[in-house]
């Protein structure tokens, strides 16, 4: 108990610091306007996993910049801007939008029984986030009324969309396993802390079977645990996410 007042005491006085304030104005604006009108705790959460994995931090901040995402919105479906699927947390424009109960049910969560020494379990809020904000970042170049877009057939659509959310469940991994190595005390991650992570993820799914692909085809893991952005790795989460629950992630 005292680790964690201590934890959120830390959290709490850096968000208040000038010197977070003005690396991360824009983002910083945005979690404002939240918190005006949504729970505290659910605020408090969003702002814990943010700070928490560095590279999703910068992501978010420059999207806010850009003015990409403009503010995020906690409600039921009724009150939350319209989707397209069967999504709890989306991108409608410049709004990322939650049900309700969506970020208190992001936590880490131990799914596997097996407890080892040195388990680190993974954010899966920091998951989400990093998945929305790659979607963020690309939701200029995924619009379907583009003149790229309407260049191709729709075979090719799906194609380019299985592509997308792929690469955006990369980057969520790799944001995921940021915030696990700033928890590891910024050592990379040893081989057994990546698998507990991964087993205990709650999209491992995909992630799983590429790994477990045939050779030719397999996902390949860098040995601190991260996903390089390339052809073959994106190729492979693509298949596998073919084959796949839908995240309920956008």
């Amino acid at each position: 108990m005292k680790t964690c007042i201590k934890t959120w005491t830390i959290l709490t006085c850096l968000m208040a610091s000038p010197v977070f304030a003005h690396a991360n104005a824009a983002l910083e604006h945005v979690l404002g306007k939240l918190a005006e009108k949504a729970p505290a705790d659910q605020v408090a959460r969003l702002r814990e996993a943010i700070a928490s994995s560095p590279s999703l931090e910068a992501q978010l901040n420059a999207l806010a910049t850009s003015g990409e995402l403009t503010q995020f919105a906690v409600g039921n479906e009724v009150t939350l801007p319209p989707k397209v699927g069967p999504f709890s947390a989306w991108i409608h424009g410049t709004t990322w939008a939650f049900h309700a109960d969506f970020i208190g049910h992001h936590g880490k969560t131990r799914l596997y029984d097996v407890v080892r020494p040195g388990d680190i379990l993974p954010d899966n809020l920091v998951f989400a986030l990093g998945h929305l904000a790659y979607k963020a970042k690309t939701a200029k170049a995924m619009d379907v009324g583009s003149a790229s877009a309407k260049a191709l057939s729709l075979q090719q659509w799906v194609v380019l969309r299985m592509t997308n959310d792929a690469e955006a469940t990369i980057q969520a991994w790799n944001d995921t396993v940021d915030a696990a190595e700033e928890e590891n005390g910024g050592a990379h991650l040893t081989v057994a802390q990546q698998a507990s992570m991964l087993i205990n993820l709650q999209y491992r799914g995909a992630l799983l079977k590429a790994m477990q692909a045939p050779e030719e085809g397999k996902l390949v893991v860098a040995r601190d645990g991260r996903i390089e952005m390339t052809a073959a790795n994106v190729a492979a989460v693509t298949k596998a996410l073919s084959t796949s629950t839908v995240f309920d992630v956008q």
